[in-house]
């Protein structure tokens, strides 16, 4: 059986927040915040990407509750422009983490069980993906990212069970 684990996670910040402030601020500064955040979504996607394909459950836990974190201050610092937009992929992502603990974070036993591909279809969902094509070209047309001119880059892992 396989299944194909697919995570749009364009949203995905930077590894180092604890330099940013979550109180009030200019909106000039509050924009750079806000983009410096989204445009190191790729990094740490590809990151993500590579953690989900280790098959490790302790690697996919920490990595998914990083992100969960990182999105949460995305919420935070999202301009009104984008914020519908930064809930939406909010909650997928808050939603594929809950169904990964399902699965004690395990990708193989995720894949071996046929509930977890139908639960996955319905997480990755139009309105999903369209939100997170809003905030790519939001991030390519408002902040400053000369050489990543992508505006979502799914991770995904192709694996296929024991004894199939």
């Amino acid at each position: 059986m396989h299944l194909r684990m697919v995570c749009p996670l364009a949203l995905v910040g930077a590894l180092a927040l604890t330099g940013c402030s979550s109180s009030a601020s200019s909106p000039a500064a509050s924009q750079t915040d806000f983009c410096t955040l989204v445009i190191a979504y790729k990094t740490a996607n590809q990151a993500l990407g590579n953690d989900l394909a280790t098959g490790s459950a302790a690697t996919v836990k920490a990595a998914l509750k990083q992100v969960l974190g990182q999105v949460q201050v995305l919420q935070q610092r999202a301009p009104a422009a984008v914020k519908t937009d930064i809930d939406t992929a909010a909650g997928f992502i808050t939603s594929f983490d809950a169904l990964m603990a399902k699965y004690s974070y395990d990708i193989a036993v995720a894949q071996a069980n046929p509930a977890a591909a139908t639960e996955l279809e319905a997480l990755n969902s139009d309105e999903v993906n369209a939100a997170l094509q809003r905030i790519g070209t939001y991030r390519d047309t408002q902040c400053a990212a000369p050489d990543d001119t992508s505006a979502v880059t799914p991770v995904t892992t192709n694996e296929t069970t024991p004894g199939t």
